[in-house]
């Protein structure tokens, strides 16, 4: 694989990005004096109906790891608007006297410096999931600064960045209530016509902006920022209020080959605002002003949704699952793939710029880049990209986009019938018999002959011609005979 600049994301925020009921409202992990009790967290419920939160469980970065966990008694029920404080040990009821609504101790204690506050329901689903680093992306969390942590835009789409959170105004936090900085901005929807803006054609940005707070759930305004860099000085383009809570302006026309970011802010009626981004990585919506885009040519060529749970061990000694797609050029000429989009059902990511994919080469997306140079021999050149994504094990549908969000390839598979079902979690990955093949069709697959798949190297399983010709020579021996 060619690349004119290396390189791997490191993802340093959750990609959980729910509009859950429950959220994780306020949390502590090192609070400023005198307040400065054990770590808690504060849950909240921001819906319309009660929710029965028994048997849910809280835990930090190890939790999948057979770290610690807290799970919530039989009997608890939060009504809308309620909130209950998870406390660490008694250093927090003697420090917030005041505040009953608790359920303890945890045991669970929180890094000063990084770590993970994850909330799942019963089932063990995680429902909110926030990653903090005050070492990392600038330092936007507070390292020892602040009372607490509060989420203040619990409806936007990427609740769970540092973007949506701000440190508590109040004089130690404010455990078991609504967060005063608590406000209901949120973006739910955007669209951009045309998808792929020719040399010709200025898109039409239209951003779909509430407030939950308001009964007509109305913002009093939008702008887009765009700009023709990544980073730099954006450009203010005020939006129009077309109908409802749709917002709508024009960017302009631009040379083929411009590269075009954008953001949104919305503001409401007591001056709050937030940005709404493609992503909670704080990545812009973009696109590539193109007269011929590209359609075609790279394929999802490998898929190990459930690994062999035995495959990959941590230096701890804790066995860690890792999931990958493999992408394939099947052409016979390079592809720039820069800015390119993988998506599923829950997640996205998108291709860094300047990153061609050569001729018959792959390129593989991983949530563990260790564990696969661990568990593999890659080949020379094999290139990386991790991010921190969750395939289904049942069934999920995977999209490959363009960098202007225009589908190239899309695969849905299952676990079960007439998909191939070695791949649940046995050790092979899910793999494409014929690059040329309609990969939609469950007949397009197979459970990979080398037990834990071949990522960034060619297809273990034989391809359906060549299965076709051996049978054929077989036969015609056995008729010799």
């Amino acid at each position: 694989m060619k690349k004119r600049t290396y390189f791997v994301l490191l993802a340093a925020l959750a990609s959980v990005s729910l509009m859950a009921d429950v959220l994780i409202s306020e949390f502590t992990y090192d609070a400023k004096k005198p307040f400065k009790s054990d770590d808690w967290v504060e849950i909240c419920n921001y819906g319309g109906a009660s929710v029965d939160i028994s048997g849910w469980k809280l835990g930090d970065d190890k939790y999948d790891e057979g770290g610690n966990l807290f799970t919530v008694p039989d009997g608890t029920t939060l009504a809308p608007g309620e909130c209950v404080v998870l406390y660490s040990d008694a250093a927090f009821t003697s420090i917030y006297p005041t505040v009953d609504n608790i359920l303890g101790p945890t045991g669970i204690g929180f890094s000063k410096s990084d770590d993970a506050v994850v909330l799942m329901d019963k089932t063990g689903k995680v429902q909110h999931k926030i990653e903090y680093s005050t070492i990392s992306d600038g330092g936007e969390w507070p390292d020892g600064s602040a009372y607490s942590n509060v989420l203040v835009f619990p409806f936007a789409d990427y609740n769970n960045s540092w973007q949506t959170w701000n440190v508590s105004s109040s004089e130690g936090g404010s455990p078991g209530v609504k967060n005063p900085e608590t406000c209901g901005l949120y973006a739910s929807k955007h669209s951009r016509n045309p998808n792929a803006p020719t040399s010709v054609t200025a898109p039409e940005i239209h951003i779909w902006a509430y407030d939950a707070s308001r009964a007509d759930k109305q913002v009093k305004s939008a702008k887009i920022y765009y700009n023709t860099k990544e980073s730099g000085s954006y450009t203010p383009v005020d939006m129009t209020l077309a109908e409802g809570n749709e917002w709508v302006c024009t960017l302009p026309v631009f040379p083929d080959g411009t590269t075009v970011f954008y953001y949104a802010v919305v503001e409401d009626h007591d001056g709050n605002t937030l940005r709404k981004y493609w992503n909670g990585y704080r990545a812009p919506y973009m696109y590539i002003v193109t007269d011929d885009p590209v359609y075609s040519g790279v394929v999802i060529n490998e898929i190990m949704y459930q690994c062999l749970d035995t495959a990959y061990t941590n230096s701890k000694g804790n066995c860690k699952n890792y999931e990958y797609v493999e992408l394939f050029n099947r052409t016979e000429e390079e592809i720039d793939v820069s800015y390119w989009r993988f998506e599923t059902e829950d997640d996205k990511y998108r291709l860094p710029g300047d990153t061609v994919l050569g001729a018959g080469e792959f390129l593989l997306i991983t949530d563990r880049k260790e564990a696969i140079e661990t568990v593999y021999s890659l080949p020379q050149g094999a290139v990386i990209y991790e991010f921190d994504f969750g395939l289904s094990n049942d069934s999920d549908t995977i999209y490959l986009q363009n960098a202007n969000g225009q589908e190239v390839d899309s695969v849905t598979y299952k676990s079960t019938s007439p998909w191939p079902t070695g791949c649940a979690g046995r050790g092979p990955s899910l793999e494409l018999s014929d690059p040329t093949a309609d990969n939609s069709k469950p007949e397009a697959w197979a459970s990979s002959v080398a037990v834990y798949g071949t990522p960034c190297d060619t297809n273990s399983v034989p391809e359906p011609a060549f299965c076709l010709l051996a049978l054929a020579a077989l036969a015609t021996a056995c008729r010799r005979r």
